[in-house]
């Protein structure tokens, strides 16, 4: 959230400052923002005259100052609200189009103006018993009519008493709730609510005597701000986000959520959950995380956020402030995952800091992004100083759930969406992706996770599909962490079954048998009998180590390996009788040959003897 300073008469004049101080900074230094975008703007270029900020005129087109703007959607009608501007401690805009923006009109109802006619019909009592002039009362179309009690004072006129920052509104059921931040001390905000019956307002606050949500000052100084309401679709439940602002060597500021009663109140004793933390090496955040913004769109939940410091870096008011993205597979409930190291939306020619953004999805289904910029030049003093003007980018959706700005240049195609696409897409066999390309978080690489199955890659190995059972043993096995590592093949279909080849070892399944893991020296083996088509046929157990070995049990035999003795397969009844003497740990140990004919019969050797079976003896043991 970006401080921004209103020139107007001294009666309707409010001041923010020009520094964010402790919750824009958490230490010292501005990094560079990489990667800038292109700024995709639908908000009507404001004149030059400085005359439209001077006040917000209920019923005119609104161009001018509008940071840390918040869209919602009601029907085919959308409204924005903003943090303070033009003398109105919750401005209000409403358009059809995202593009014209109309202030919010005047309360009065009754015909007149002042000294004629009955004027004060449908003005909030609030107004009317302020201390203002009797057109300013008239002219009053806050949609804040009552403000908190608590807080530290600041009286700018008639009207304003309190400083406000960037609102936060929805609705729950047929109640609008507008969440703020309330300054308490000179570098401490804390969060309250207000309620109305309409999305215009009038909202009051319900607050009471205190904050509704407050960081603890030992850990936070700084206090919270930024809220934000979301409706999470999977639950139905409601959570509140914000701003934790952290503090300077110690923790850096952090995005938070938590569930909301249906009183727009937090729930008592509900967990706090830490949504994301600044992160310290990321060159375009720099040193602070904050106006998050959650929105669900085609079934995938994104946190927009805004980084770096907001004020100017030099006399020609470049900016490196910019917005960016995560996702959340859990919703508000669960840490979310960042999907690239740049910002979605940097500075770019004249419209310098794209911040203060939140997401919506507008009437035709289609992913916006509200933000505000200055002009380069314009922020820096003068009669207006720091004007924050809002405009509305459309984001587009890759087949990896990767957003990026309408007009801006596609990311290169990736070796998994490749791979998606040439298996036919959504209409393949992999369905719709269910998460975005993702890092693989020990060994380089990347994964994607599909209605149908996943698709793994490394450099060394490709882009290929693993599914079904043999994915969830993989799975069970620690992915490609795991000793199999990552995958080598598509799974390819048996006659009776399928598998999937591995770095390092291999994953057979048949309908009999299930999933299992087979991996060096006893799947050489295996190989040599014929695979599954030998007579040892699928196997039926993992690999399994053991104190000086390791064997697989097949449908047909087993497969035992030693150092000392090497690789080979025991059947039949000698491997009963085998069993039956304990094993490797019984006193014939490991065998030393495959099973060989013998006088008529069979015979396998072991380290303390041998196996020998005939029609007419059964099993014989002989020990040495």
């Amino acid at each position: 959230m970006l401080l921004s300073r209103h020139r107007r008469p001294a009666a309707h004049r409010l001041t923010r400052g020009a520094s964010r101080g402790v919750l824009g900074r958490l230490a010292a230094g501005v990094a560079a923002a990489v990667g800038a975008t292109v700024v995709a703007a639908t908000f009507a270029p404001a004149p030059p005259a400085a005359a439209q900020e001077a006040w917000f005129q209920p019923g005119s087109t609104w161009t001018g100052d509008f940071g840390d703007p918040t869209v919602v959607r009601v029907g085919g009608t959308y409204y924005a609200y903003a943090s303070p501007v033009g003398g109105r401690v919750l401005p209000v805009l409403s358009s059809t189009d995202l593009k014209n923006w109309t202030v919010r009109g005047r309360y009065s109802t009754g015909g007149g103006v002042p000294g004629r006619g009955n004027w004060t019909a449908g003005i909030p009592a609030e107004i009317l018993n302020s201390p203002q002039s009797d057109w300013a009362k008239f002219d009053n179309n806050d949609a804040l009519v009552r403000h908190v009690s608590w807080g530290q004072r600041n009286d700018q006129g008639g009207w304003i008493n309190r400083d406000y920052w960037a609102p936060g509104v929805f609705n729950i059921g047929s109640t609008w709730f507008a969440y703020s931040p309330v300054r308490v001390a000179p570098s401490r905000f804390c969060l309250t609510v207000a309620s109305a019956p309409s999305p215009q307002g009038p909202f009051r606050d319900i607050s009471g005597n205190g904050p509704i949500q407050c960081e603890d000052p030992n850990v936070d100084p700084g206090g919270s701000i930024d809220p934000m309401p979301y409706r999470d679709p999977a639950t139905g439940k409601n959570y509140l986000l914000w701003k934790a602002s952290g503090k300077i060597n110690s923790h850096p500021s952090a995005i938070k959520s938590v569930e909301l009663g249906n009183n727009g109140f937090p729930l008592p004793g509900a967990r706090v959950t830490t949504l994301l933390t600044t992160e310290r090496n990321s060159a375009w955040e720099g040193n602070t995380i904050e106006n998050p913004s959650m929105v669900n769109f085609r079934g995938t939940t994104y946190l927009f956020y805004s980084g770096n410091l907001s004020d100017p870096l030099d006399g020609a008011g470049r900016s490196n402030y910019a917005s960016g993205y995560a996702w959340c597979p859990n919703g508000p409930t669960a840490p979310c995952q960042r999907l690239q190291s740049t910002p979605l939306l940097s500075s770019s020619g004249s419209a310098q800091g794209p911040g203060g953004s939140s997401g919506f999805v507008d009437a035709g289904g289609n992913l916006k992004m509200a933000y505000a910029t200055f002009r380069l030049g314009e922020n820096v003093g003068g009669w207006v100083p720091h004007p924050r003007r809002m405009s509305i980018a459309s984001l587009v959706q890759s087949a990896d759930l990767r957003l990026r700005v309408d007009g801006a240049a596609p990311a290169a195609a990736n070796p998994i969406a490749s791979k998606w696409n040439s298996l036919g897409g959504a209409g393949g066999v992999l369905g719709n992706p269910t998460t975005p390309v993702l890092d693989t978080p020990r060994r380089p690489g990347s994964y994607q996770h599909f209605q149908g199955g996943s698709v793994y890659f490394s450099s060394v190995t490709g882009a290929h599909v693993v599914k079904g059972l043999i994915r969830d043993r993989w799975a069970a096995w620690g992915w490609e962490n795991s000793s199999l590592g990552f995958p080598l093949n598509d799974e390819i279909r048996l006659r009776s079954g399928a598998y999937s080849l591995f770095q390092d070892g291999s994953i057979y399944w048949s309908p009999a048998t299930g999933a299992h893991v087979v991996k060096g020296l006893v799947r050489d083996k295996w190989a040599a009998q014929g695979w599954e088509n030998g007579y040892l046929g699928y196997p039926t157990t993992d690999e399994i180590k053991l104190p000086g070995g390791a064997f697989s049990h097949f449908q047909g035999g087993s497969v035992y390996w030693s150092p000392a003795t090497g690789t080979h397969a025991v059947r039949g009844a000698i491997r009963s009788a085998w069993a039956q003497q304990g094993w490797e740990t019984g006193r014939l140990g490991y065998p030393t040959s495959d099973e060989y004919d013998s006088r008529g019969g069979k015979r396998t050797d072991f380290q303390g003897g041998s196996i020998f079976w005939s029609p007419g003896t059964g099993t014989v043991v002989t020990y040495r």
